[in-house]
């Protein structure tokens, strides 16, 4: 193998152009051709005995073909090394022609990280917006779980329908006054006000009674769950046949206990909550600095990225998505979501990432910044108590999945972004809501 030339496509792609010598193209020609001589059968020739020039003809496209993958899979990666260069993602191969008794001739097409040169990423002015948790909160939190919590009984004879109840009824879809075919839902469950079902009808049946019956017009999206209403426009006919409330329990120690097994008395739960709060608004206030402070280094350089690394930052993000869908026992179609819609959307988010990335890993590299064997340790006794997971497992997991390097590199990121906010002259203000804009309103003649 012969690394003949490495051109400079842009300033994060190359393409190597590589020589095969054509002693190693005709031994492995030789052996394709004997391997293939044993496996097909041709008229008029025993197995094995038919003339190579015979099989040229037949399969000799299909032979240099896999001959010349081979060759490239075999010398590929010691022309990289003597390039000295580190594809971001798996390159690109363009075989070329192969011939018997030449030399072969391919190239790599590949991508490598910027070679990124920042300054003055100390001592940025930046501003934390502190969030504070005040009892209004720790009440308002309280009063959801308790929701949460909260049985469902029979409203009393003469209730009406308010939201939040959950309602029984008979439903029949009508299109020019004909019913639908299979368009009726008998019994069917729906909870008023969070639009589940359809929103013109929960609209339609609130405030209604018990033996009751509306008509509204409803329209359904393709993706509805029900085959039959699915896309269509409907007249949808509704008669209540049961009202049931959700009653919340007592706020008292009795209800603490239940929701905890270290709670004893309301109190506890009130403290576990509000330091859950807290711990989410440090977490929320922490996000805002770092993305400010991000925001700043990204004013300081200017480059693009590598498509390849793009691409795998949107997959692995797009990845997120579908498995927290999955969770929830959803897909993409269930959920209305349009997969390369959501990909076109989140790719500017990726774009970031990659960026951030890089500049990070630049700073890192120039301050000697590095995550030890200790604080791998300790980042994993992290994850562990975090999710709840024996650390062994964890470990294990890493290192079977080959996921160690990736989790180290999210190690470095912190220990940077820490790095930089320390070095920073940083003002810890009061956080404030913004107010919404008001609507302009025309004006009076």
């Amino acid at each position: 193998m012969k690394l003949i030339k490495t051109e400079e496509l842009s300033p994060v792609a190359r393409k190597l152009t590589v020589e095969v010598d054509k002693k190693k193209v005709k031994k492995a020609l030789d052996k394709a051709y004997r391997s293939l001589s044993g496996q097909v059968s041709l008229k008029g020739f025993r197995p094995g005995k038919a003339p190579r020039s015979i099989l040229e003809r037949y399969y000799g496209t299909q032979v240099n073909q896999e001959v010349a993958q081979d060759l490239i899979r075999d010398t590929a990666e010691a022309a990289l090394e003597e390039s000295g260069l580190t594809p971001v993602v798996q390159p690109q191969a363009d075989a070329g022609v192969l011939k018997d008794n030449e030399d072969f001739t391919y190239s790599l097409n590949l991508e490598i990280k910027p070679e990124i040169e920042i300054d003055d990423y100390f001592g940025l002015e930046l501003t934390k917006k502190e969030r504070t948790v005040d009892d209004e909160l720790v009440e308002s939190r309280l009063n959801e779980l308790a929701q949460a919590h909260a049985k469902l009984e029979t409203a009393a004879d003469d209730a009406s329908i308010e939201n939040g109840d959950y309602v029984t009824a008979d439903l029949e879809a009508f299109k020019d006054d004909k019913a639908l075919p299979k368009g009726k839902l008998e019994k069917f469950d729906l909870l008023i006000g969070r639009g589940n079902f359809n929103q013109a009808v929960e609209e339609a049946l609130a405030g209604l009674k018990r033996e009751e019956e509306v008509t509204a017009p409803a329209e359904f999206p393709e993706n509805f769950f029900h085959d039959a209403l699915a896309g269509k426009k409907v007249e949808m006919k509704a008669k209540v046949l049961d009202i049931r409330r959700p009653v919340p329990p007592e706020l008292d120690d009795e209800f603490a206990k239940s929701v905890g097994q270290d709670l004893e008395t309301l109190d506890d739960l009130k403290k576990m909550i509000r330091e859950r709060l807290e711990q989410s608004a440090n977490q929320e206030s922490d996000r805002e600095l770092q993305d400010s402070l991000l925001d700043e280094l990204l004013k300081k350089v200017d480059f693009e990225p590598p498509e390849g690394m793009v691409d795998l930052e949107l997959k692995r993000m797009v990845a997120q998505v579908e498995n927290s869908l999955v969770q929830r026992g959803m897909n993409f179609q269930a959920a209305g979501i349009d997969g390369e819609k959501l990909e076109a959307d989140i790719r500017p988010q990726a774009l970031r990432r990659v960026q951030e990335d890089l500049i990070l890993e630049a700073i890192a590299l120039k301050e000697g910044l590095e995550v030890d064997d200790e604080a791998l340790e300790e980042g994993f006794e992290e994850l562990a108590q975090g999710t709840g997971q024996d650390l062994k497992e964890i470990k294990k997991f890493h290192e079977e999945q080959g996921l160690t390097e990736s989790f180290k590199s999210g190690l470095l990121r912190r220990q940077t972004l820490k790095r930089l906010i320390d070095e920073s002259k940083l003002t810890v203000v009061p956080f404030e809501e913004e107010a919404p804009e008001e609507e302009e309103k025309p004006d009076k003649d």
